[in-house]
């Protein structure tokens, strides 16, 4: 007797089960239990960003499956947007979700737009970082207790026609006071200085921008509970990219892991496709100081492709090179190692290192051949540099020192349309000293014609 009541029990457990599923099953593709969802997953996300506002619009698709969410939008409490998009579809796990673990896969999202930004000021807060700010103070939160928004990684994303926007603070630099400081502002305002710059309130504000942004991402960490660096790992990403104002850099796909903080990003071995070049590289780059290391290795490489960091330089060349860039303050230091370039009919080969600080142009262990080298073409490369008589160059250089005083040692042979060629080998000294020109243990052999 006991044991039927025991089978009997059984089998009334196991058939409740069964409609249980059947009806999450039937509920879960209804109208009624995607709205329902939608209002959960809403108030999980607006309690969540409680200085923002969330806003998911209509679900479709199976909850068990995986669904796709229309006007995605999460903005702060102005209405400035930090996260829009047309469409988002997605998996989820409940295991992780049971461990409040957001852990989400095969996630595409349709015209996203991520805004980063945070304002002029001292005490300032990113927008994500305002807008997820929990009212209850740091130090009477349970840490024990794990929460939504400790483990966030997503698996699987694809992204079509997306943009990227960061919005951070800029000052001009501690050595600019008084009058030279209204002068670095204003010329940063009117786009005569690299970096792009807005003024917002009181304060500054540096722009970067992502545009049309197509990507293959099988992997991004947000937050983790062992780690504060946040990790990206990209299989394709196509886009636009403008960290500086234009011209932009075209990168037809980018491979590679980049790992980045509030404060900086970098790369190690990334390897980019752009229309003309082919490049692998290490990069970081802080959002703050504008300080940015980059080194690629370029083969083949075209000269349009490196003009969003040197605009300067003429679109028609092409070569191959080893490339350094570094930024600190207003010093930006170029290096162009076991170079080969050709532009036009103008062909230089070896090793080749500037420093531009301000208006002055450092050479560094530069040792080059070159062969009908323009003259207006190195006033080009190098505004600072005026050359008082033009003609074609040919010859080669070891160069070695700051504008006071260079280390030369070189011959070159200078053609001139109007007075013919002339020839000159000089090892020595050379500089200049504001009223002139100073020299020191220079030897100087003259053939003219």
């Amino acid at each position: 007797m006991a044991r039927r009541v025991v089978v009997s029990g059984i089998a009334v457990f196991v058939l409740l089960g069964f409609i249980a599923l059947a009806l999450l099953l039937v509920v879960s593709n209804t109208d009624f239990g995607r709205e329902r969802v939608r209002r959960i997953a809403e108030g999980a996300i607006q309690g969540a960003a409680n200085h923002g506002v969330a806003r998911l619009g209509r679900v479709s698709g199976n909850l068990l499956e995986g669904f796709t969410i229309a006007d995605v939008s999460i903005t702060d409490s102005s209405g400035a947007p930090f996260l829009v998009a047309d469409t988002v579809s997605l998996n989820y796990g409940l295991r992780a979700l049971l461990l409040r673990r957001l852990e989400l896969s095969d996630i595409r999202l349709v015209r996203p737009l991520v805004m980063l930004d945070k304002p002029p000021g001292d005490s300032t807060l990113w927008n994500y970082k305002a807008i997820f700010k929990s009212d209850t103070p740091k130090a009477l939160r349970d840490t024990t207790k794990k929460r939504f928004g400790d483990w966030i990684v997503l698996r699987n994303i694809t992204a079509l026609d997306g943009r990227i926007v960061i919005r951070s603070p800029w000052k001009p630099s501690s050595r600019y006071t008084g009058a030279a400081r209204d002068t670095a502002i204003a010329d940063a305002l009117a786009g005569r200085e690299r970096v792009k710059i807005e003024q917002r309130g009181d304060g500054y504000q540096k722009i970067v921008e992502f545009r049309q942004f197509n990507g293959a991402i099988p992997y991004l960490r947000l937050k983790h509970p062992d780690t504060d660096v946040r990790r990206l790992e990209i299989d394709s990403v196509s886009v636009t990219a403008l960290p500086f104002h234009p011209p932009a850099a075209v990168i037809n796909n980018f491979v590679g892991i980049l790992e980045f903080t509030g404060d900086s990003i970098w790369f190690d071995d990334a390897r980019v496709w752009m229309p003309g070049s082919k490049a692998a590289g290490d990069g970081r780059y802080v959002f703050d100081t504008d300080e940015f290391d980059l080194v690629m290795r370029g083969q083949p490489m075209s000269l349009a492709d490196v003009r969003w960091v040197m605009p300067q330089v003429p679109a028609n060349g092409e070569g191959t090179l080893n490339f350094r860039l570094r930024w600190r303050g207003d010093t930006a230091t170029y290096v162009a190692e076991e170079a080969d370039i050709r532009i036009d009919s103008t062909r230089a080969s070896g090793d080749f290192a500037i420093s531009l600080l301000g208006d002055s142009l450092w050479f560094h262990d530069t040792d080059v051949q070159f062969s009908r080298v323009d003259t207006h073409l190195i006033e080009q490369l190098f505004p600072a540099v005026k050359v008082p008589r033009h003609g074609l160059l040919t010859g080669n250089a070891k160069l070695d020192g700051s504008p006071g005083l260079m280390r030369v040692d070189g011959a070159l042979a200078f053609d001139d349309a109007q007075y013919g060629r002339s020839r000159v080998v000089a090892v020595g000294g050379i500089g200049t000293t504001g009223n002139g020109v100073r020299f020191r243990d220079l030897d100087v052999t003259l053939d003219p014609v």
